[in-house]
């Protein structure tokens, strides 16, 4: 990526192209329409009519008795994520033919779509970043214990599942504290409460800046997860989830820096403090409630395990 990045930076003239290779079959090329990034193909098929979304327009000509296909950017702020967009476009279409590159980069195109759809009006939450900042820790570090398809299958969360985590017969809540913090807050009964054993895995997070070394920010967290992807499939499902829960890769995320300081996992079982449903008078609706971390110390497992599939 950084290389593709210094030839985007290297070009002077903000209203022109530049072959990528010239020893692919097929002509694809990278630069600018007045000030804009953009991504060129042509080939010889001609390009089915796909949507543009608020943040990239696609455009589709005739050259000749050739097709081209382009992806001009609109929105400067997106330039990163475009630049991600275009090395991810070249992977996928360095053995294309030219009969089928267009065709397979209008397919990777449904999978980033997603990513600049441009609905999202603004960011979310400094709460929320970090609460997802704390899942995406955690999906990162279970797509190496179960593989990807199954971590995000059982990634509950973006789809209103009581939750963070469910896979077979168990699950994790996974809540992100800061370093000093002494308690964790439970915002409903159905995230501790279940006929099955699970966990609770806190992870420590304190903010920092962007002059920090070695910080955590989504932006970067969704790239680490995004390369570590062998299935095309994986990026589509994890693209949608975070769409759901209402990220779109955006520059203003890059502001919310942390610093990763731990975590700690603790076995929910029958002997754990937990508020359930049962135990409540009738009349009583949703309620939230604290748990001192102090008295959890008998319930932690081995010192930064993971919870157990």
């Amino acid at each position: 990526m950084n290389v593709l990045k210094k030839r985007f930076e290297k070009m002077n003239d903000k209203n022109g192209y530049q072959l990528y290779n010239p020893k692919y079959s097929f002509k694809m090329y990278i630069g600018y329409a007045e000030g804009n990034m953009s991504l060129f193909i042509i080939a010889d098929e001609k390009p089915k009519k796909v949507k543009d979304s608020k943040i990239i327009n696609i455009k589709s000509s005739q050259i000749k008795n050739q097709y081209g296909l382009e992806f001009l950017l609109t929105n400067k702020r997106y330039e990163k994520m475009f630049i991600l967009f275009c090395d991810d476009m070249i992977k996928i279409l360095e053995k294309a033919t030219p009969k089928n590159a267009i065709s397979l980069a209008l397919a990777r195109w449904n999978v980033w779509k997603l990513m600049f759809s441009g609905k999202q009006s603004n960011i979310m939450s400094k709460e929320v970043i970090k609460g997802l900042i704390g899942e995406l820790l955690f999906l990162k570090q279970f797509i190496l214990e179960v593989g990807e398809s199954e971590a995000l299958e059982s990634w509950m969360g973006p789809i209103d599942g009581h939750k963070d985590f469910e896979i077979n017969n168990t699950w994790c809540e996974v809540k992100a504290i800061s370093e000093a913090a002494q308690e964790v807050k439970i915002s409903s009964l159905e995230q501790l409460e279940s006929n099955d054993k699970g966990y609770l895995e806190v992870i420590r997070l304190e903010k920092t800046n962007e002059l920090v070394a070695d910080t955590v920010t989504l932006n970067q967290l969704v790239i680490e997860i995004q390369d570590m992807f062998k299935l095309e499939t994986s990026e589509e499902l994890l693209f949608t989830k975070l769409v759901t829960l209402g990220y779109e890769y955006d520059i203003n995320y890059d502001a919310f820096c942390y610093k990763y300081i731990g975590k700690q996992t603790y076995c929910v079982n029958d002997e754990f403090p937990v508020i359930h449903k049962n135990d409540l008078p009738q009349g009583i609706g949703k309620v939230q409630y604290t748990l001192e971390l102090v008295s959890l110390d008998k319930f932690k497992e081995e010192e930064n395990g993971c919870f157990r599939v």
